[in-house]
């Protein structure tokens, strides 16, 4: 069973090769921003995986924390406006910023399904690593209860993608299947 497993995770493990946007671009990133700005819901559902880190430019991850704390402090989307005020109080040297949020206020988003699919995509990603990384190490201790736990709240995970999903349950069960765990 413990080949089977390793195999199993060694395939799940090709669905996260992106560690971070640089590969989208600066335009995407920035269209990510303002996508989370303009639509709550959109927000409120990559913000819990989405980090400072997975963005490539630093001006870019400023705007993004500002957005993110708005977002927590008062559960609610800021406007442009607001991110400047938050600016200005955050950095010393706000014109790289404004320069990115001029960006923002002028990029257009014709192409805004493809940016969502891809940036779902791309946390649904993030979150499997995450768990699978979980996984692994309840493997490992052998708790196979809480990795099959684990396994199914990440099948539960909200994506687009749902090849991706079934893809993962099949592996799972073929994983967890009772009759292989107690053999």
């Amino acid at each position: 069973i413990e080949n089977t497993i390793k195999d199993k995770i060694a395939s799940l493990k090709t669905l996260t090769e992106k560690t971070d946007l640089k590969s989208y671009g600066k335009e995407f990133q920035v269209k990510v921003l303002k996508l989370i700005i303009q639509d709550k819901s959109f927000g409120f559902k990559i913000l819990p995986i989405l980090k400072r880190e997975y963005f490539s430019d630093i001006y870019v991850r400023g705007i993004y924390e500002v957005v993110n704390a708005y977002i927590e402090k008062y559960n609610r989307t800021p406007t442009l406006d607001n991110v400047n005020v938050m600016l200005q109080d955050t950095f010393e040297n706000i014109k790289p910023y404004q320069l990115v949020i001029k960006v923002m206020d002028d990029v257009g988003l014709e192409d805004r399904d493809f940016v969502i699919e891809n940036i779902n995509n791309f946390c649904f990603k993030k979150h499997a690593e995450i768990e699978i990384a979980k996984i692994q190490q309840k493997i490992k201790l052998g708790k196979f209860e809480e990795a099959q736990t684990l396994s199914f709240d990440l099948f539960k995970f909200n994506t687009n993608n749902s090849t991706k999903i079934l893809f993962l349950k099949e592996h799972y069960k073929m994983v967890f299947d009772e009759n292989k765990v107690i053999n």
